[in-house]
């Protein structure tokens, strides 16, 4: 990306008091003791989960962004939280088999290169530790107006899109992940959010007001389905 931190102050998370239902549901039954969110951005899951009381046990949670922008939003707004500016393919601050879950949302079509973050994933985790990941997929037909390198994206960061759910589970297989769950939903981005980010990118409005603003909360939820594009959700082991 041309202009990194322009990006990471413009493109803003904005929290609310939900996670993935996907990852709440595992959080629950898992109880983990230490997880990591890499490539937390803003920290928005981690905060929906921290609403929902679902880390009230976790003794050691790490949030890995490459954006020293993002990791203050996480400070500032997110408890007994440690933050690591690094990219999440080389963590040298965290050590081997140290994590029971592993958080990776929207962040695997984003690097270099995938299989590298997948190996980073696998050397984090305990054995026997859960991974929840999420991403991208493209059907043949999906059509979004960003370009990256050259190809048609739905966000102007994505280095690659994944074509099929087949091809996403097989990356995590090969890279000694056991698939436990998967789920595939269509890709609805929220309108208001959008919408939101213009306002603060010409300075009509601040950050803190749209956080703290019930209208934008409400407005946030109004969401369309792109066409040809959806989400997929894992939930996977290391074996």
């Amino acid at each position: 990306m041309k202009d990194f931190n322009k990006y990471s102050k413009e493109h803003i998370h904005f929290y609310n008091k939900l996670a993935p239902v996907f990852l709440m549901d595992l959080v629950s039954k898992l109880n983990p003791k230490s997880l990591a969110d890499l490539g937390c951005g803003d920290g928005a899951i981690l905060f929906g989960l921290q609403q929902k009381g679902l880390l009230e046990d976790v003794d050691n949670m790490v949030a890995i962004d490459l954006s020293q922008i993002r990791l203050e939003r996480v400070k500032n707004n997110i408890a007994n939280v440690k933050t690591i500016c690094s990219d999440v393919c080389d963590v040298k601050e965290l050590k081997d088999n140290q994590l029971d879950l592993v958080i990776c949302s929207q962040v695997i079509e984003h690097v270099d290169d995938d299989k590298k973050l997948l190996n980073e994933i696998y050397r984090v985790l305990k054995p026997g530790g859960f991974l929840y990941i999420s991403s991208v997929v493209k059907k043949w037909y999906g059509w979004y107006f960003y370009r990256c390198n050259g190809k048609w994206v739905v966000d102007p960061t994505h280095l690659r899109e994944y074509s099929s759910t087949k091809e996403f589970c097989d990356l995590l297989r090969d890279n000694r992940l056991k698939i436990l769950e998967q789920k595939l939903s269509l890709f609805k981005p929220s309108i208001g959010n959008a919408f939101n980010r213009l306002l603060i990118k010409f300075g009509i409005v601040n950050e803190k007001k749209i956080r703290e603003s019930k209208i934008s909360s409400i407005f946030s939820k109004l969401r369309i389905p792109v066409f040809g594009y959806y989400i997929i959700e894992v939930i996977a082991k290391n074996e």
